[in-house]
């Protein structure tokens, strides 16, 4: 029987879902599945159909994306997956191939996704882009630096005062750190139904709320009495003060032995407050891919921390419209991207350079790892410090 790649019904959403579970091995969870509803877009949900059976999807969200120096239109991918029995058929590819161009066509420079497995969106032009952080601490040992400001107010907050902190906060944040996506009003209730169990906290300053934190503390008792241990859903903070003292009211919480956070930034500042650096045990880990679906719009999008001149040749098998070579021009105050015959500085593939948009991952390392090519001397460290960004990307919303 044929299989055909077409975009969904409202009706069709839950069909849809039920095949993405089954794709990544994971029992449909009918309650997770209607929390999520309001953030299914149908208009960007592709299913393969075999009759009346879908047998393979990809989806879609709306997003703008921070990157350096400003905000671009992104396609979020997620749901993405081929049921065990058409596996190997080249329906991801097929899906893929639509998805791009129906990117492309919306006028997006960018798509961007979590993957559940690095291997497989290279060959698609993805490249990871966000370096995440997980890291967990005793209690006992999470003393902080002496003089460390952590004086601010922090009280309760209920769910209609989370839901705005989570909306006023994040946005702050999110004006100026890469690597984080808008939140609808849709996706702020979808992050509170979807965890139901959680608790939060919220911090008051001089402009408001200034931090906010989401966690569970899951009881444990041993021998030596209480073992609780907190997790850490959510914390974000727009000030120093503010971030010092969400956290060491945190790692404050009676009973708890072990306090545990993941999705955290790479330049997680938690480690410079305490005194012992490695009562932090930190674990590096993939977070944002992102794929340059228009290079041209993507580059002349973003700003570069210093005055910039380079001639890039860009190879990409999956989106032929972007090969060739593109001057970069531009610095602090805006930039552009354009075609051009000159000869090149750094020869590279999109997912590589697709790789280093956001600031996060260097030049330099790429270059020593065999997959950017340098064709001028020095102009590998020129690119390294043009496109490096700071902040450091931070990808906080998974989709």
């Amino acid at each position: 029987m044929d299989v055909v790649i077409r975009t969904i019904e409202p009706p069709e959403v839950e069909a849809c879902s039920r095949a993405a579970s089954l794709a990544f091995s994971q029992p449909f969870d009918k309650e997770r599945f209607e929390a999520g509803l309001d953030t299914v877009e149908p208009d960007r949900t592709l299913a393969a159909w075999e009759g009346a059976t879908v047998v393979a999807t990809a989806g879609a969200s709306t997003f703008r994306l921070s990157v350096p120096g400003g905000h671009l239109g992104a396609a979020g991918v997620r749901g993405v997956g081929v049921v065990p029995t058409h596996r190997r058929r080249g329906l991801l590819t097929g899906l893929m191939r639509r998805q791009l161009d129906d990117v492309r066509g919306r006028g997006e420079p960018l798509a961007c996704l979590w993957a559940s497995e690095s291997r497989i969106y290279r060959r698609f032009g993805y490249g990871l882009a966000v370096l995440g952080l997980g890291w967990e601490a005793t209690r006992a040992t999470a003393d902080f630096v002496p003089g460390i400001p952590v004086h601010l107010p922090v009280r309760l907050a209920d769910d209609g005062e989370i839901r705005t902190a989570m909306t006023e906060v994040h946005e702050r944040l999110w004006r100026t750190r890469p690597g984080m996506v808008d939140r609808s009003p849709a996706w702020v209730d979808y992050r509170l139904r979807r965890r139901g169990d959680l608790s939060h906290a919220l911090v008051d300053g001089p402009s408001g709320v200034e931090a906010y934190a989401s966690y569970q503390v899951s009881p444990g008792w041993g021998v030596g009495g209480p073992e609780h241990e907190l997790s850490v859903a959510e914390a974000l903070a727009v000030t120093p003060e503010a971030e010092g003292t969400i956290w060491r009211f945190l790692l404050d919480t009676d009973l708890v032995r072990t306090v545990r956070a993941g999705f955290r930034p790479s330049d997680e500042p938690l480690a410079w407050m305490l005194a012992d650096t490695q009562a932090l045990r930190r674990r590096v880990t993939d977070a944002l891919w992102v794929r340059l679906v228009d290079i041209e719009l993507a580059l002349s999008g973003r700003r570069y921390p210093a005055d910039v001149q380079m001639v890039l040749e860009v190879s990409d098998a999956f989106c032929p419209w972007n090969e060739g070579r593109w001057l970069v021009e531009g610095g602090p105050d805006g930039a552009r991207c354009t075609r051009t015959t000159k000869q090149p500085h750094l020869s590279l593939d999109t997912a590589d350079l697709a790789a280093t948009f956001l600031g996060g991952v260097g030049v330099g390392p790429l270059v020593r790892a065999g997959r950017i090519t340098e064709r001028a001397p020095g102009a590998a460290a020129h690119a390294h410090r043009a496109l490096a960004w700071d902040p450091p990307p931070w990808a906080v919303t998974f989709f």
